[in-house]
């Protein structure tokens, strides 16, 4: 019997509709299952930077920002 966490609300409307098929993602990723994923994890945390920093950018008039402070560098 597979456990399918989405199926568990009707509201994962986020992302466009992804939040779905990323929580089912998830779960099998976390139980060693097959995960057909399209990122990595650095390529995930680098569009958080990015995000971060539009933000950033966006509260400043639109202001340049340097990422590497997001990045720790």
């Amino acid at each position: 019997l597979k456990y399918v966490p989405s199926s568990l609300t009707d509201d994962l409307s986020g992302h466009g509709g992804g939040d779905h098929r990323m929580i089912d993602m998830l779960y099998n990723y976390l139980n060693n299952e097959m995960c057909d994923g399209v990122s990595s994890l650095e390529n995930s945390i680098e569009s958080h930077y990015i995000a971060l920093a539009l933000e950033e950018s966006r509260l400043h008039n639109g202001a340049s920002v340097n990422i590497e402070k997001y990045r720790g560098k």
